[in-house]
């Protein structure tokens, strides 16, 4: 099933502490320039089913995934889903400008 960026299925929003759940990561990172940093981030359950589609092994326990945001030089900010141990990677939405569920960003990863 292809995502429809015209209608978000999830919420995210800014957090103080990374939401746990053990199977998509609450901790975004954030790359910008080549720089990466982090924030933290708290989702609906909806968005673990939105990235358990897009991805071909789905999320689980043996398949943990996390978000990264990353911009592009010359094009938007793109949201992706990644598998923690990095083999796959999909696009979820592209975003004209920072969304604003982008909270504090921490150090570097």
């Amino acid at each position: 099933m292809a995502f429809n960026a015209d209608r978000p299925i999830y919420t995210l929003r800014a957090t103080r502490a990374p939401q746990s759940g053990g199977i998509l990561s609450g901790v975004l990172v954030i790359i910008e320039n080549g720089k990466k940093t982090f924030s933290y981030v708290g989702f609906t359950p909806a968005l673990i089913s939105a990235v358990g589609e897009i991805l071909p092994y789905g999320v689980s326990q043996f398949c943990p995934a996390y978000l990264q945001l990353t911009k592009w030089p010359t094009g938007p900010w793109v949201l992706q889903a990644k598998y923690v141990e990095g083999s796959v990677c999909r696009i979820l939405r592209e975003y004209q400008s920072l969304p604003v569920w982008v909270g504090k960003r921490k150090g570097s990863v």
